[in-house]
Formats: structure tokens, C-alpha cells, sequence
């Protein structure tokens, strides 16, 4: 049996506007994305109580190059996931058994 175990509680990815041209179309988007987890023993005990990480990134945007928009814009969340992968290791080294 586990001594400890990691609950995902939730993971978004969301696209934000974040400006727009004089015309209305979309210039550039904010990529998040949002983990939601916590650390607790087998008998419930919270070695880290619900913690969120985010990680955030901007991404111009380009109708006439939409297809390599949406390629860059899959890589940034690949790069911000790995980004909070690595925090959360950090967090879960830190964490002490009572």
C-alpha cells in the first residue's frame, strides 16, 4: 500500500481574448493553464491541502496563419504542463510525513 497519495482534483486549459484590432478580429489570446491537486497519506491526513498552480502565456494570433498558430499554441500548454509538472515535484520533495 501507498504511504501517500497524489489526487489530481483538476486540470483546465483555457484561451483567452486579450486584445483586438481596430476591426474587431482577434490579435492576441492568453493561454492558461490550471492544476488542482493534493497530497494526503492513506488515512487522509493532508500533507498538502488543496493547492492550485498556473501557469500562464501570451500568443499573437493570425487568420492568414492559423494552422501554425494552433501548432505553437499546442506546444506552449505541452511547455506550460511540463512547467507545472516540475512544481509540483517540488512541492511533493517539501512535503513531510507526520
Amino acid at each position: 500500500r501507498a504511504e501517500v497519495i497524489l489526487e489530481l482534483l483538476e486540470e483546465a486549459q483555457e484561451k483567452v481574448i486579450l486584445s483586438r484590432s481596430s476591426t474587431g478580429t482577434v490579435r492576441e489570446y492568453t493561454l492558461r493553464l490550471r492544476v488542482r491537486f493534493k497530497l494526503r497519506t492513506r488515512d487522509g491526513f493532508d500533507l498538502i491541502p488543496s493547492a492550485e498552480l498556473l501557469q500562464e502565456r501570451e500568443i499573437s494570433f493570425n487568420e492568414t496563419a492559423a494552422l501554425s498558430k494552433e501548432s505553437e499554441e499546442q506546444l506552449l500548454f505541452r511547455d506550460m504542463r511540463s512547467d507545472l509538472v516540475q512544481q509540483m515535484i517540488r512541492r511533493l520533495a517539501a512535503a513531510r510525513l507526520p
